[in-house]
């Protein structure tokens, strides 16, 4: 990781799952961690979009 809003992540190497399916891109982190004294896994999903500039005027 070169740059991070977390400066102790800075300079680490951070696993993850990535799926694509159906349109989609699924992010997971690659292991649980603890947060709070519960067990987590971060997850987000990202979905692509038409590009909407195609009907702009010049």
């Amino acid at each position: 990781m070169y740059i991070s809003l977390f400066p102790n992540w800075t300079g680490q190497t951070q696993k993850r799952i990535v799926v694509f399916k159906d349109g989609f891109l699924h992010l997971e982190s690659h292991e649980p961690f603890t947060t709070n004294s519960r067990l987590v896994t971060h997850k987000l999903t990202w979905k692509k979009i038409e590009n909407s500039n195609t009907h702009l005027e010049p």
